[in-house]
């Protein structure tokens, strides 16, 4: 990981940190993240998640950076790979879940904060670069279940009977994007 410092930036840290000292209600700040490999590709820029949907999604994943996620805004979700987490809300959320092993914990997390009226903010001015996928192998098996896994745990946890109507339909959907993208090396 890097962070960017070039003048028209402040330091990531610096930025997030700006943020979150603005507003008492801010649960939690998050950058613009890169790919690593890629620097002028996104892979974060602010989460969405819909529990009709069941499956969160990184706005501006894998498009090229054009400028398009340049303002500061509220979010659903903030990705657990660079997160800078108010203390006070740690304490009234709790701590990352261990119960979901890898991948949800930070949705789970969001989710919970965001229940409880807090806010969760994405700063582009704070930008990092991302080795994704460095530790479970970005086609690999291990990564998919994992993923699979726990976020069937999340969906438990926190989806409603009417929910359900839709999520068996946009699972199918997310499950054929996958295999497109393993089968088109895009993952």
């Amino acid at each position: 990981m890097r962070s960017d410092s070039s003048p028209e930036n402040e330091p990531g840290l610096a930025a997030l940190l700006r943020v979150a000292e603005t507003d008492a209600r801010i649960a939690a700040v998050g950058p613009k993240i890169y790919y690593h490999a890629q620097p002028q590709r996104l892979w974060f820029a602010g989460g969405e998640l819909s529990l009709w949907r069941g499956w969160p999604s990184h706005r501006g994943l894998r498009q090229e950076e054009r400028g398009q996620y340049e303002t500061q805004c509220d979010v659903d979700y903030l990705t657990g790979c660079a997160i800078l987490m108010r203390t006070a809300r740690l304490e009234d959320v709790g701590f990352l879940d261990p119960s979901f092993a890898m991948y949800a914990e930070d949705a789970d997390w969001c989710f919970r904060a965001r229940a409880r009226g807090h806010r969760l903010v994405f700063v582009p001015a704070a930008r990092m670069w991302h080795k994704v996928s460095a530790s479970a192998g970005a086609r690999s098996l291990f990564k998919i279940r994992r993923r699979f896994r726990s976020q069937m745990h999340f969906l438990r946890r926190h989806a409603r009977w009417y929910h359900w109507l839709t999520i068996p339909f946009f699972t199918l959907v997310e499950a054929g994007r996958v295999v497109l993208a393993v089968l088109g090396k895009r993952l």
